[in-house]
């Protein structure tokens, strides 16, 4: 991403809607799973809301590329270790899970290596966990500014998943309930360049909405969303 974009990430992903959202649904996915994962790494952190949010499942390492990213990360007080999701710097099965958000689609990613490095640091039945971003007609100049490369469909996105060995428990389309207002607000912001805050009752009733579409069982049908949420065990 580019630089400015981490100074305004770490002022919003605590309460900003969208941040808010997707740690909504990484609760839901991970419902089902022991409470402490002992050894977690979250690759590609950014500046760590979601990384401090993951302590209430175990011990966490962070991964980041980018030495801004990484001083604003540290001072939450999270462990943060340089490096790429191409090479991750750990011996074999070191972890009992490795999360992706919002991290494969960036240029420089390359997911077959990215992915089966989370094959390779995993221990045996060892979860992994994927947000990444949907349809490529969604592209817009917000994706530029993140330096991504392309939107996902679920078919490509779960079959660099299963190409990489793991057995796929559940791959859903996520920010169903809002997707009308993020079209909207991705193809006709004024500032696409900026994240930005929103008036507090309009963030409050997305977060709402958001934290409603979460309490859904996952069986519930999901036939769109603006982003894709993978859980898969590796074999």
């Amino acid at each position: 991403m580019q630089t400015h974009t981490y100074k305004e990430m770490h002022a919003l992903e605590d309460t900003h809607f969208w941040f808010v959202g997707k740690r909504l649904f990484i609760q839901k996915a991970l419902e089902n799973l022991p409470k402490k994962q002992n050894n977690i790494l979250d690759v590609g952190i950014g500046t760590g809301g979601t990384t401090l949010f993951l302590l209430r499942y175990g011990k966490v390492v962070g991964l980041e590329a980018q030495p801004q990213a990484i001083t604003l990360a540290r001072k939450r007080g999270l462990r943060v270790v340089h490096g790429t999701a191409n090479s991750l710097p750990f011996p074999k099965e070191s972890f009992d899970m490795v999360t992706f958000f919002d991290v494969l689609y960036h240029k420089g990613i390359d997911e077959k290596r990215a992915l089966s490095e989370a094959f390779r640091v995993l221990k045996p039945k060892g979860v992994l966990c994927i947000t990444d971003c949907a349809y490529p007609w969604l592209w817009s100049k917000h994706d530029v500014i993140m330096e991504a490369k392309y939107r996902y469909t679920k078919t490509k996105l779960s079959t660099f998943v299963l190409q990489a060995g793991f057995r796929i428990e559940r791959c859903e389309y996520i920010f169903t309930s809002i997707f009308l207002f993020f079209i909207c607000s991705r193809l006709f912001h004024p500032s696409p360049h900026k994240l930005t805050r929103l008036p507090l009752f309009f963030n409050n009733l997305l977060v709402l909405l958001l934290r409603s579409e979460a309490l859904l069982p996952w069986k519930f049908p999901r036939p769109f969303g603006s982003s894709i949420l993978i859980l898969a065990h590796k074999l």
